[in-house]
């Protein structure tokens, strides 16, 4: 969630300081109530044990990941160990 105030916390020199301050606090609060319901469908047993309670997390890293700037030095790092490891795979 904190990787999220990265490409949030950008803005035009010229913008305003608090015009992405609603889509950060829009965005907790539909995270805060995926993870809530993901919870319920674990307790129901409608989704198994193996993803749980974690697709909402990767959710969240996969927004982080489309929302960083493309020359941001953490997207390259994990896009490339994630190459990585899909070529020590195959």
């Amino acid at each position: 969630m904190c990787l999220l105030a990265i490409p949030l916390g950008r803005a035009a020199p010229r913008g305003s300081k608090y015009g992405k301050v609603t889509a950060a606090i829009i965005l907790f609060f539909v995270f805060y109530h995926l993870s809530l319901i993901a919870k319920t469908w674990v307790e129901k047993q409608m989704v198994g044990t193996p993803p749980g309670i974690w697709w909402v997390t990767l959710l969240l890293a996969v927004l982080v990941l489309a929302l960083l700037p493309d020359p941001s030095p953490l997207r390259r790092s994990i896009l490339r160990r994630f190459r990585l490891r899909k070529r020590i795979e195959a």
